[in-house]
């Protein structure tokens, strides 16, 4: 059938074939300007070695990013979940159930986190033997662990679960 103008304009002979489609596997753009509260969590979770696990077109992690705003969200160690986003790192996500997915001192957290919620994360003790401390070799889960319980509230992520096979 006919979705889009250009399939009407093939169908009636104006063109021999539709344009391809663009697609786009980063996520949006963060517009939001950054709050000196965002910038100092920022901060806090890169000092930490907190890692951030969601994808492009999530999009509760689209109101994780813009939580933080322009100026603080590349400070954030962030991991592209999905192996079609731009820079996927699909093998760091293992043991992700849910987007987004926050891994603050050992601590699991899903779904869209306050900054509130993300500075007590941090101040809490460390697991031994949790995670990775920096980004580059984080992991969400230690091997062999049990994999995160995902949590329950206004903003869960049903529609952003992981499906089996599909990552």
């Amino acid at each position: 059938g006919v979705r889009t103008l250009d399939d009407l304009e093939v169908l009636v002979g104006l063109r021999k074939e539709a344009p391809p489609k663009k697609t786009t596997t980063a996520p949006p753009p963060v517009l939001a300007p950054s709050s000196p509260d965002a910038l100092r969590v920022a901060a806090a979770l890169k000092d930490a070695g907190a890692v951030f696990y969601g994808t492009y077109w999530c999009r509760f992690c689209d109101q994780q990013r813009q939580l933080f705003g322009k100026t603080a969200w590349p400070r954030v160690a962030a991991v592209e979940c999905d192996p079609r986003g731009v820079g996927a790192k699909p093998d760091r996500c293992g043991a992700v159930e849910a987007y987004p997915t926050w891994v603050v001192n050992g601590k699991t957290l899903t779904g869209v986190q306050s900054l509130a919620n993300l500075e007590a994360a941090l101040a809490t003790a460390s697991v031994p033997g949790g995670v990775a401390a920096d980004a580059a070799n984080a992991v969400v889960v230690p091997a062999g662990a049990a994999k995160p319980a995902r949590r329950r509230g206004a903003e869960e992520c049903d529609d952003c679960a992981v499906v089996p096979g599909t990552t």
